[in-house]
């Protein structure tokens, strides 16, 4: 494929962190960026044996990563963008969690905010003063529509720009007894047989969002979470699995 419309940004070999980006000599403005785009192609086999130990990528259309690039002041901002869409795609095998409604999820406010503040900016002030409701219904009826990929892009970028810097931390993901996206992982303090013997993972569309530890199994309640999945298991199935933590 040639990538003259879309970026292959890649990571490393060992899945940590961002590599390079790689992309056809005529897009303009991608100074930090690889230009030499021959040692590469785009493959969608999914049996290809060859993808399975290839560097680990995420495809940025051309106009957005300028965009992120813009608004994302982190000197480390291409890094950020790896991982934030590579990482999450790791807990999305055989499984696919919706993006929240702005009606119903208090998580967006931020989000929202980015909207109100660039409406204006593109012509639209009219946004500003409609309840989310209404906001809710447009965006769902357009939205394929360039403004609301930039209203996204612009989003990330900001949130990615403040997160906060950590060094990049690998463990056993059974040592770990708690963590939220935005915080450092909380260890045991002794023994980790001495943990809560079962682990929750909870998922949104972001990816991995929390984990948590419980005395036992949840038993079943009547309830339904439109976006968000869970993974709940013995801590004992998951003593081979690493977990690196980083910028989210």
């Amino acid at each position: 494929m040639k990538l003259t419309s879309s970026i292959a940004v890649l990571g490393n070999a060992n899945l940590t962190a961002y590599l390079t980006g790689i992309f056809d000599p005529t897009i303009k403005d991608t100074d930090k960026l690889d230009k030499d785009g021959r040692r590469w192609y785009h493959c969608t086999d999914r049996s290809c044996v060859s993808c399975q130990i290839s560097p680990q990528s995420c495809e940025v259309h051309a106009d957005c990563l300028k965009v992120f690039i813009r608004n994302c002041t982190a000197h480390d901002a291409l890094d950020r963008l790896w991982v934030a869409r590579v990482w999450r795609r790791q807990f999305w095998v055989g499984m696919r969690v919706p993006r929240p409604n702005w009606r119903t999820d208090s998580s967006l406010g931020s989000e929202v905010l980015t909207l109100l503040d660039y409406a204006e900016r593109c012509g639209l002030p009219q946004l500003k003063a409609l309840p989310l409701e209404l906001v809710s219904l447009i965006h769902t009826l357009s939205r394929r529509h360039v403004f609301w990929r930039y209203i996204n892009i612009v989003h990330m970028a900001r949130q990615l720009a403040i997160a906060p810097s950590q060094p990049l931390q690998s463990v056993s993901l059974s040592t770990v007894s708690s963590w939220e996206r935005g915080g450092m992982p909380k260890f045991a303090a002794g023994r980790v047989d001495d943990l809560p013997p079962v682990i929750r993972l909870t998922l949104d569309a972001n990816g991995l969002r929390a984990l948590e530890r419980l005395p036992e199994r949840p038993t079943f309640e009547p309830r339904r979470f439109n976006d968000l999945g869970f993974i709940v298991d013995e801590q004992t199935r998951f003593a081979d699995v690493v977990a690196h933590f980083k910028v989210p």
